[in-house]
Parts: C-alpha cells; structure tokens; sequence
C-alpha cells in the first residue's frame, strides 16, 4: 500500500503545483495598475489615470497621442475581444475557430466587409488616416512592447495577437452598421413565407405596430409565382431546418455579429431629453440606454479622454478611438436606432454563361475567388459573384439557396454602409470636439450608417433631435418598396438618391421628447425610411414618467431608465373571462394574473413575478398554436423567441379571425376560445414543470438572469463559469427596463438582450465628466481581473444608487506612456 500512497501524494503534488502555476498565470496575465513604458512610437508622454472601477483618463498633448492611448489600453484591457472583431472584419474566425465558424466566414467574404473598409479608408482625409494609424500603433504597441503575457483565450486556442491596422477600425464600423441597419432577413422571410401564405395574410403575420401602415406593395405571392422564382421540388420553409439561421450566429453571439434574420419584435434603445425648462437646474437633462445583445466582456469600454482642443467621457468601442455615446464640456448625446430600410434584396436573372439581366441588356458578373483558412482542416476555397446591386448572398445563405431556382435566378444584396463614400468614421472625432448642439449637428452630416435617433442637449440650454444617416429614396411605382425582394433588371426598383440631410427627421425640444425605435415621422412626412417600426409603447411610457413630474434631476432620470411596467397591448388578457381550465394551478394562476392586468410589472418577486411567467408563457403557447403550422414548424420554431409575433397575435385576437384560429363561432363562443384555453392549460403544465407546484415560490428575477455571452467559450461547458457572466435581473422585453424574454429553450425567460449601458447627463455642470453611467459587465476583458465582472450585479440590480459618477472618480493607477527607440518595462 506504500506504492499506492506514494501515487497519491505525487497526483495531489501535480495539481497543488497545477494550481500554483494558474493562480501565477492568472495574477501576471492581469496588467499592472502602475507602471511607466518606453515604447518605440513617435509620441509624446501619455498619462493614464485608472480609477477604481478600472476606467481610464487619458491625458495626452495631440489628438493623434490621445488616440494612440486609448488603443493602449484597449488592446491591454480588450485584445481577445479585438482579435475577435479584427477576425470578424476580414472573415478569418474559422481560422482560430475552425469548421464551425465557417459559414460566417463565407458569408462575411461575401459581403467583402475587409474589402468595402478599404476602399472607404483609402477616401479618408490624411488627417484621418493618420489618427486611425495612431490608434493601431498604440494597440500594437501594448501587444509588441507591453503584454506581459498573452490573455487567456489565445492561450487555450494556442494562437498569437495579430496586428491591428486601420482599415480594421473601418471594418467593425460597418460591421455594427450591420447588425442595426438591416433588414434583409424580413424580406427573405417574406419570399419564404409567399410559398405557403397569401400577401395578405403575411401582412397579418409580421403587421406594423400600431398606428401605422405598411406601404402599398404587391401581393408578394402573386408576384413571385408570376416570375417562377421557386426551386421546384426543393426545401420550403416547412421543411428547411435552417429557415432563417444566420451565417455570423455560429461566431457565438455577443453584440454586433449576432443579427438576427427575420427581425426582432420588442428590442432597441432609449434615450430621451429633456428642456431646462422642466428640470430642477434649468439646464437640459439627457438619458439614453442602448439596447444589444449582452457580452462578456461588454461591447463597451469607457474612457475619460483629453488632448488639446479635446475634452471628452463616455463609451468607446474597442476597435475605435472616439467616443461613440458621451459628452463634451459643452454637449451630450445619445442614441437609440431608426431602423430605416437600408438594405434591399434583388432578384438576378442569371444565365449559363455567368451574365446577369440588366435594364440595359446582359451584363457578366464580378466573380472573385477568396481563400479561407479552416483550423485542423485544408483551406477552403470560395469563389464569390456580384451584380450591379451588390454581392450575392444567395450563394452563402442556405434558406434563400434552397428556396429560389438558382439555376435562373440569384439574390443579390444593396446595402448603403458598403459604400465607398460610406466615410462614418469621420463623425465620431468631430463630435469629440462640438461643444453646441449646433456644432453637434454638423459633426453628424459625416454619417451615414447605420441611421440614428439622436438626442443632444448643450450646457447653453438647447435640446435637439435629428435622425441622422443615409436613407436610400425609392420610385412612387415601386410596388415592393424595400419589403421583399425585387426584379433587379427592372430600374423601377432601383434606388434614385438619398434624403437630404436637410430633410431627414430633427426637431428643437421645447420641453421633452423620447425615441424607443418607433415611428418618429407622421403621415405628412414625405419620404418612407422604414416598414419595420418598434411598438410605441416604451416611448409613451417614458412620455408618461416625463409628464408625470413637474421638474426632473438625475435622479429621476435615472428612475425612469428601471421601469418595469410591460408597455405592449395586452389583449390575451381580455380572454381572462372566457378561460375555462380544470388545471390544479387555474385558480392561483387567474388570481394572479387579474392582479397581473392592474399593475403589469415585471418584478422578481410576489405577484407581478406570477403574473409575468403566467403571461409570457400563454403568450407563447397561444402564438404556437396560430402561427406554426401555417408557417411551417420548422421556420416557425426557428424564429420564435426572436420574433415573439405579439403584434400578430393580438391582431387576431382583436379580429377573432377565423383564418387563423380554425374554426367558426358557436352559440356563446369566440373563434378562438378553443386555443386560448388550449394555451392557457399548457402554459400552466410548462410553468408546473419548470418552476414548481407553488406560483408563490417563482423568482422572475433568477429565470430571467441576464447572461453575457463568451465568445467562443460560452459554448465550452468546463469554461463557461469562468468567462460567461450571469446575474439576476427584471423586466421584459416591453418595459422601458428593458430585458429581452429569450422565448426559446434551454432557457426560454433569459434575458440576452438588455441595456448595454446607461447613461444620465446633467448639463448644468460644465464638466465633460459630469455623467452617472453603468454598464453590464467590466472594464476588463480578463476574467481573472477584479473589473471583468464586477459591474454586473449594480447593472442587474434595477437601482439607480448603482451608477458610476464619472466626475469624481476614486484614482487607484496610473501609467505612463513615453516614445522612445527601445523596449517596455513593466
């Protein structure tokens, strides 16, 4: 037995010593808070204050050391989240990732994202070419010179930091133009659904919110079958497994290369302002909070910034020197999306001999060939074709593939953000500098996409609104108008210019005014920017809080950024009398839900937490029983939980359509009796089995944890608790607290789409730091740093006592960058 004890202290050894080296690892992987670096740049000194909760004042004597700065602490603080963006511009995940990132990958090559980046960088102004390379140098420069060693997840996946150069700063700017200015994947869910449904009842399927229209268009399945754009014998959507799978979802999700194909119902962002008039002050007050998909670590980095002519805080993006959301001494900003149609898909006319139809006659198509580099396997060769419109995406997306007879036909994809005048990346600097909502306003004439609500507000006492960017103009005898796909060697169908900036939506706020996605035109505007509006209802909330109060501070700013009442109609609960259910849990459960239809907060506890699970489960389960076979299970369970079809539903249930429901109305009943009690007594079953016997018991709050997503090892079960961040949260997917129910199984009350941050600012302190902020993770991309999660429990907390103050920051570091012809120090 000696042998044996032996055997066992020499493993105990092994992995106290395995152990020791992790804990060594993880507390030298963890960059100093102190230290000075001589780093072979052209720069002058930089001085880096880090305060407390790891955000960063960078002081620095020229706008081009002051960039070079924040991409040293980016690339100290975010490099595997930068690889990862870096990865996503040029279409290179499988090459870390391998087979599984392919299909990303080839959609991303396709697009030619790398390629439209290059030829925006090469119109730049030197000026800007120069700042761009100054970031670059100042992230290279931290992984070069200063990394002590290289962050976890390039470990483990045994790759390298590669260099960061700027047209890549270029790339991930038309990369988050893509996830919030598209909506491609609604017209390819339109073409899909023409198979199986009537134009009008896909209108009845994905309607616009209330109190608008859709524009006069063409009966879409009149329209296709007219031109035999159907493969024949081929998948449909009852049968496509991957009906509306998006190619960039398998990179794993977390922010700007998670879209979502077919639409989302129920996301987006709010900010409002609010007239010095109506506040405690008499200076305006500004609040905004972006919606996106939530990521460990956030998609946002803050930073204190200053250089001369330069005085600046807010949210970067990692990839980008500016500050995207924030404020100068003399003005903030906040945005929240338009959701303009931005994006068409055309139908191309193709032949054997590689040409497409064109107004003018046959013309041949651009064909390149892309090499893609697969991890473990052989590389993958991808020959890509486009049209006059555009790349065709037909031959990277399975649902269109399989949908449309590629033998005579293709689909090619316009976008505005790919451009080669597309020069966004000059507004954020020049926004940097304004300091009026005048200076502000022509900052944003350099912006095209992706087109936003813009809030703005100066210490003079001005509240503005402008919904800036590019919106493409379509002719008044174009009867798709943007909804679906279109015959692309028919020039009626093509664009015709863009709305003036002059033209686009902007207004002076006299005493408040709030966007949250909705329409923010009426009838009398005379251009059509959108089809695809959110539900009014947070916008009116929010007006609701606004009026409510005679003069607003901060405080009740920040108040109204965690309320919880669930904005959208609520027309189910109008069947509350007609439910007849035997089920052991139907008297609780109506209890709880009248209760539920008095006061509909989505709280953690208590009856508004019942009342919660009870109603989005019957919602579920009713809108199952409408909407799937029609549309095809298949097609349907792949959208549910990014569309929940509320809107839909309640337009049937309003209607008490029999088209939908199935069966006539009896003696005393509904048409749709039959399914809303069906439903009622299977989401009775479904929360039985999920969250016990006892309704008293159910913490909304613990099954709708907020989960921030790790890319790539969320997927990883042995790594998953050490790089994903989850904490407790409230809210749903309409209260202005918003957090998205995720609709789907394993867990369908997640919330994975929620405020990235929040944000208030008071303009009667002439100060660019004078703002209360909190986002939903950390300054650090790092999981073993203090600041890698420790924002997250303030953030989910739903009190406005957990923001960050930025004008009094606790300093706890501070760095020094000199440019010098040698090495680093540590």
């Amino acid at each position: 037995m000696r042998w044996l004890k032996r055997s066992a202290g020499a493993v105990l050894g092994l992995i106290v010593l395995a152990a020791a080296a992790l804990a060594a690892y993880g507390w030298w992987s963890v960059p100093a808070e102190r230290a000075s670096y001589r780093l072979a740049a052209p720069i002058g000194e930089v001085v880096i204050t880090i305060d407390s909760d790891g955000i960063p004042t960078i002081d620095a004597k020229s706008e081009r050391d002051l960039a070079f700065g924040v991409g040293f602490m980016h690339g100290r603080d975010r490099l595997w989240q930068m690889e990862m963006n870096r990865r996503v511009g040029r279409g290179e995940l499988a090459e870390v990732l391998g087979a599984q990132a392919l299909e990303a990958d080839r959609f991303l090559r396709t697009l030619g994202i790398h390629r439209a980046a290059a030829a925006q960088f090469a119109r730049l102004p030197d000026e800007a070419k120069a700042l761009l390379k100054a970031y670059a140098d100042g992230v290279n420069a931290w992984t070069r010179e200063a990394m002590p060693v290289r962050p976890p997840e390039f470990v483990l996946l045994g790759v390298k930091p590669g260099d960061w150069e700027p047209v890549d700063t270029v790339a991930w700017a038309i990369m988050m133009a893509y996830d919030l200015g598209g909506n491609w994947g609604t017209e390819s869910l339109r073409l899909q659904l023409a198979r199986r449904l009537p134009g009008a009842r896909i209108d009845e399927l994905l309607p616009p919110p209330p109190g608008t229209r859709l524009p006069r268009h063409a009966d879409y399945q009149a329209f296709y079958a007219r031109l035999g754009v159907y493969a024949q014998g081929g998948a449909t959507p009852s049968t496509s497994a991957n009906a509306t799978r998006d190619p960039l979802a398998v990179a794993g999700g977390g922010g700007l290369i998670d879209p979502i194909p077919g639409g989302v119902d129920g996301v987006g962002s709010n900010n409002w302002v609010v007239h010095g008039q109506h506040s405690s002050s008499g200076k305006p007050l500004l609040a905004n909070d972006p919606h996106l998909s939530l990521a460990a670590p956030a998609i946002w980095y803050f930073t204190r910034q200053r250089a001369p002519a330069i005085e600046v805080s807010g949210a970067t993006l990692p990839g980008a020197p500016s500050v995207i959301l924030g404020r100068t001494r003399g003005v903030a900003w906040g945005f929240t999306n338009t959701g303009p149609d931005v994006q068409d898909l055309y139908l191309e006319e193709v032949n054997s001999d590689g040409a497409a139809r064109t107004p003018a006659g046959w013309q041949p198509l651009k064909v390149r060939r892309e090499t893609i580099r697969v991890r473990g396997e052989s590389d993958h060769e991808l020959v890509v074709r486009e049209s006059r419109h555009g790349p065709i995406i037909s031959d990277v997306n399975r649902p269109l593939r399989e949908t449309i007879d590629g033998k005579r036909f293709a689909i090619a994809l316009r976008w505005t953000a790919l451009d080669a005048d597309n020069l966004s990346v000059l507004a954020a600097p020049a926004m940097n500098k304004a300091q009026t909502t005048s200076q502000l306003r022509e900052a944003l004439r350099l912006y095209v996409a992706p087109q936003q609500n813009v809030v703005m507000a100066d210490t003079l006492g001005n509240a503005e609104f402008i919904a800036a960017g590019r919106v493409p103009l379509r002719r008044p005898d174009n009867d798709l108008q943007g909804l679906a796909p279109a015959p692309g060697w028919d020039e009626r169908y093509d664009w015709v210019g863009d709305i003036a900036f002059d033209q686009l939506p902007q207004q002076s706020v006299t005493r408040f005014l709030a966007t949250a996605n909705q329409r923010i035109v009426g009838d009398d505007y005379p251009y059509f920017i959108s089809a695809e509006w959110a539900h009014p209802g947070r916008k009116h909330r929010i007006e609701e809080l606004l009026a409510a109060k005679g003069n607003h501070d901060a405080e009740s700013m920040r108040q109204i950024q965690h309320d919880l009442k669930h904005t959208h109609d609520q027309t189910l609960l109008q069947w509350l009398p007609r439910v007849s259910s035997k089920h052991p849990l139907a008297p609780k459960a109506l209890a709880a839900l009248k209760r539920y239809q008095e006061s509909p907060l989505a709280a953690a506890t208590g009856d508004a937490a019942t009342g919660t699970f009870l109603y989005w489960q019957w919602t579920a389960e009713v809108s199952r029983r409408l909407f799937a076979k029609p549309m095809g299970e298949p097609l349907y369970g792949a959208l549910y939980g990014r569309r929940d079809f509320r809107t839909a539903m309640n337009g049937v249930l309003t209607r008490d359509d029999a088209a939908w429901c199935g069966t006539e109305a009896s003696s005393g009943q509904r048409r749709c009796d039959a399914i809303v009690n069906a439903a009622f007594d299977a989401a009775l079953d479904a929360l039985q089995a999920s969250q016990g016997t006892d309704p008293a018991t159910w913490r909304w709050d613990r099954a709708h944890a907020a989960r921030s997503e790790h890319r790539p090892f969320s997927q990883v079960a042995v790594l998953r608790d050490l790089f994903e961040v989850r904490t407790p949260s409230v809210g749903d997917t309409y209260s202005v607290m918003v957090g998205k129910v995720r609709g789907r199984p394993p867990s369908p009350f997640a919330n994975e789409f929620s405020a990235s941050l929040r944000a208030v600012y008071d303009l009667a302190e002439a100060n660019a730091s004078a703002a209360s902020v909190i986002f939903s993770t950390g300054q650090s991309g790092n999981p073993f740093s203090t600041h890698y999660r420790d924002l997250a429990a303030r953030w989910g907390s739903g009190g406005s006592s957990a923001y960050i103050d930025l004008a009094r920051p606790t300093a706890r570091g501070q760095l020094s960058l000199q440019g010098v012809a040698q090495g680093s120090t540590r």
